[in-house]
């Protein structure tokens, strides 16, 4: 008779653990979703208006933080840079952060940012490495469980740059940005 007393104490010691979660730094995040997305990013350089193509994946925690890798590239040359008219186009890539509270409604705000890596290219096949912040915000638009659709600005800052005849005002722009994000939240 005294067999189904172990049994008893072990579920009701772990019926109790489960019930006290592990805390840690972040709270109770949890992983909840995954997504990716395409960005036609408008930058405004003086009169010009070039394209920056890209997009992001990653992973979303608690429907609230997003945390992934993103890719951009600039398909043209940018003709009239305000130092010397010098043509140039960039190229970056970096960790992607996104916080979207309210998620659960259809239009919620979003607040992203990229920190990573990128190139600035001239003609003649020459670069510079340079060190890529953006900073954006905006809104985002629930169409399907699958799809959502968000508007964004922001400005986006070039550092460490050596080439000599561009500084980081030439290169640094505010940009506005279409996100089509697919993925899902479970």
């Amino acid at each position: 008779m005294r067999f189904w007393i172990l049994p008893v104490f072990l579920l009701l010691l772990w019926t109790e653990a489960a019930a006290q979660r592990e805390q840690t730094i972040f709270g109770d995040l949890r992983l909840s979703g995954v997504w990716g997305a395409y960005n036609f990013n408008m930058s405004f350089y003086g009169n010009e208006v070039p394209n920056i193509q890209g997009g992001y994946g990653g992973l979303e925690f608690s429907r609230l933080l997003f945390m992934g890798w993103g890719g951009y590239r600039q398909r043209d040359f940018l003709q009239n840079g305000t130092a010397g008219d010098l043509p140039f186009k960039l190229k970056y890539n970096g960790f992607v952060l996104g916080i979207t509270p309210w998620g659960k409604k259809i239009i919620h705000p979003r607040i992203g940012f990229l920190v990573g890596p990128g190139r600035v290219m001239l003609p003649g096949d020459r670069s510079d490495r340079v060190r890529v912040l953006k900073p954006s915000a905006g809104l985002e638009l629930n169409v399907f469980q699958v799809l959502r659709l968000g508007v964004e600005g922001g400005y986006r800052f070039i550092t460490r740059q050596d080439v000599p005849e561009l500084s980081t005002n030439d290169t640094s722009a505010p940009f506005v940005q279409i996100d089509i994000r697919f993925g899902f939240s479970w």
